[in-house]
């Protein structure tokens, strides 16, 4: 995965990866649709799916949006923010992401 822009938002660096899905130090280059109270310049965790997924593409899709749902739900000081859940084209076809309150311990 490369640095650069991705829908509404600027890649800067890879922070760590998971078994599934990757998560990059992100920068809004513009508003994005579902999120319109983030603005430009604001940095966010973005988590995006690995490709190929070490699971059925289908599977690690469902898996990725129900994360992303559950997560939303969560108003707990100990937990990041989900700010933008949607999917745009990254150079490899329509890929979901979520756009996530960026923890400094992280960076």
């Amino acid at each position: 995965m490369e640095l650069g822009p991705f829908g509404p938002y600027e890649l800067v660096r890879h922070i760590d990866s998971g078994g599934v899905a990757a998560v990059w130090l992100a920068e809004v280059r513009e508003t994005p649709r579902k999120a319109p109270d983030l603005l430009p310049g604001r940095r966010v965790a973005l988590k995006r799916l690995k490709e190929p997924p070490p699971i059925a593409p289908s599977e690690a899709v469902d898996r990725f949006v129900q994360e992303a749902e559950l997560m939303r739900a969560i108003d707990h000081p100990n937990v990041v923010s989900v700010y933008d859940v949607d999917e745009v084209d990254g150079g490899r076809g329509l890929e979901r992401y979520m756009a996530m309150e960026l923890s400094l311990i992280h960076i």
